[in-house]
C-alpha cells in the first residue's frame, strides 16, 4: 500500500498506507463480532471515496 500511496506522489505514504490497514482491519474484527457484513461494505465504499480524493 505504500508504495501505491508514494506513486500517488504523497510525500506521507507510509502513514496513509498504516491508517487503511488499519481501518481494514478494525471493520473487519467489527464485521466479525457483529456478524454484520454491511459494516464492511460501508467503511469499503467510504476508504475508496477517501483514496479517490487524494488522486
Amino acid at each position: 500500500m505504500e508504495r501505491q500511496f508514494a506513486a500517488l506522489g504523497r510525500d506521507d505514504a507510509r502513514e496513509f498506507a498504516v491508517a487503511l490497514l488499519a481501518a481494514y482491519q478494525g471493520v473487519s474484527l467489527l464485521t466479525n463480532t457483529f456478524r454484520d457484513p454491511a459494516l464492511m461494505r460501508a467503511e469499503g465504499r467510504r476508504l475508496e471515496r477517501w483514496i479517490d480524493s487524494l488522486a
